[in-house]
This record gives structure tokens, C-alpha cells and sequence, in this order.
């Protein structure tokens, strides 16, 4: 019963310490949640095209729930397609304000990673019957391939000064599975930054 016990804070303390983002958040004295409301989010810039635009999506939600109007992406995307802007993460200051006027925000949300494939050995216990008092099982191994991003930032960004309002980084590896539990801390992260 005792190491019933300790296996099982072996796997919570394993649980929880894979989930922890230690994300690190600053604010400019400026940021306000009334005065930066309605914010459009770009693409993440980083080493894979199509997982900054996934990044980005997955911010979305988290960002609705720390209080921010949150202009629609797709929309976002046939305004800056017509107006020959990209909506990756690559801008530079003039761009920011005509973004932002073009679409109507008070802020961009701009992000950078880096994505890299991991290999992780999974073992899997098979029991196998081989008669009534002969049970055996088998161990078997297994090589998955998966996405780990590092070095995850994110700003916030006034369109019409170019300043950055808020930055919240965390360097912690965080597995393709976490990334909507390190959105929503961030935005526990931006709420406590917007009371301060």
C-alpha cells in the first residue's frame, strides 16, 4: 500500500512538473485592458511556417478569456491579402500601424519559437494469457516522433507607437499536448499584469 502511495506522487509530481510553462511576463506602465481591447493576432514567426500560424490560432481562445476582443483571423488574412501585407510575424514598425489601421485594433499580438521533432521511447505493458496459471506479459518499445517548441514569446504591441505594451516568454520546452495550457497561463499572466 505504501508504494502504491509513492508511485502515485511519482506520477502527479511527473504530471505537473511537464505541464509548468514558467512563463515570465513584463508590462509597459501604458498597457491597460480598456485602452488595448481589440487586438489582431499574426502568425508566430519562427523555424516552421505552418506551426506559427497554428500557434497563433491556439493563442485565440486564451486571449477571448483574459477579456480582449479578438479580431477573427480569417478576416485578418483576406484584409492583409488585399492590401498585399503577409500575416506572418515578420513586420516592421510602419507595418504595425498600417495593420492596425487597416483592421480597426489597438494592439497587434506578435510571437516567436522555435520548433524542433523529439524522439520519446514509450513502453507498453501487453499481458498476454497462456493458460489459466501461466500468465506472461510483455514489454514493448515504441519510438514517437513529436513537435517540442522552445523559447515561445509573445508581445503585445501598439499600432500606433510600435511600443511593446506587454512581453511574456517562457523557456521551458512545452510538448505540442501543453501549448493550450501555456496559452491559458499567459493569460493569467496578462490578467495580473493588467490589474498591477
Amino acid at each position: 500500500m505504501k508504494l502504491t502511495g509513492i508511485a502515485l506522487v511519482f506520477i502527479f509530481a511527473v504530471m505537473f512538473s511537464s505541464c509548468a510553462s514558467g512563463v515570465k511576463t513584463v508590462k509597459n506602465d501604458d498597457f491597460t485592458m480598456e485602452k488595448y481591447k481589440r487586438i489582431a493576432v499574426l502568425d508566430f514567426e519562427g523555424n516552421n511556417q505552418v506551426a506559427g500560424a497554428a500557434l497563433a490560432e491556439s493563442m485565440v481562445p486564451a486571449l477571448m478569456e483574459a477579456g480582449f476582443e479578438v479580431m477573427e483571423r480569417s478576416a485578418l488574412e483576406k484584409l492583409l491579402k488585399e492590401q498585399k501585407l503577409g500575416l506572418t510575424g515578420v513586420v516592421d514598425s510602419s507595418q504595425i500601424s498600417r495593420i492596425g489601421n487597416l483592421a480597426g485594433v489597438n494592439a497587434l499580438i506578435l510571437g516567436n519559437f522555435h520548433a524542433e521533432k523529439k524522439e520519446k521511447k514509450r513502453m507498453i505493458a501487453v499481458r498476454k494469457r497462456r493458460g489459466i496459471f501461466r500468465p506472461r506479459v510483455a514489454v514493448l518499445g515504441r519510438i514517437e516522433t513529436e513537435t517540442v517548441f522552445n523559447n515561445i514569446s509573445i508581445r503585445i504591441v501598439d499600432v500606433e507607437t510600435g511600443k511593446v505594451l506587454l512581453s511574456s516568454s517562457s523557456k521551458n520546452e512545452i510538448d505540442v499536448e501543453d501549448v493550450d495550457n501555456y496559452f491559458d497561463e499567459v493569460s493569467k499572466e496578462i490578467r495580473k499584469a493588467a490589474e498591477k
